[in-house]
């Protein structure tokens, strides 16, 4: 899998760092939890700070579109991002443990 920016924008407001890439891969679109593995380790993040807002693939193609966030703090994203959007990226585990940390 390969993945290069396609856009990067800071949003101050929420604390972030918004990224739009672009991921090659073969066969089936990869999943959630790969993509922002590659992605973390691209760019040299917090796991903890990080989340995959979607992954977008046209019929057939092996490419797609992924946005990616990263939070200045774990209580930011916890914050901003939707419930839906958490559960998708982390594990209940690690989402309760997140929110000890954030209390």
């Amino acid at each position: 899998m390969e993945a290069e920016v396609v856009e990067e924008k800071r949003d101050p407001l929420l604390n972030r760092v918004e990224v739009k890439f672009r991921v090659k891969h073969n066969g089936a679109t990869p999943s959630r939890k790969e993509v922002r593995e590659k992605l973390v380790a691209l760019r040299g993040s917090d796991p903890e700070r990080c989340v995959v807002a979607g992954i977008y693939t046209g019929f057939g193609a092996r490419e797609s579109t992924v946005y990616f966030r990263e939070y200045d703090s774990v209580a930011d994203m916890l914050r901003v991002e939707p419930e839906h959007v958490l559960r998708r990226n982390f594990t209940e585990e690690e989402l309760k443990e997140m929110k000890k940390k954030g209390e």
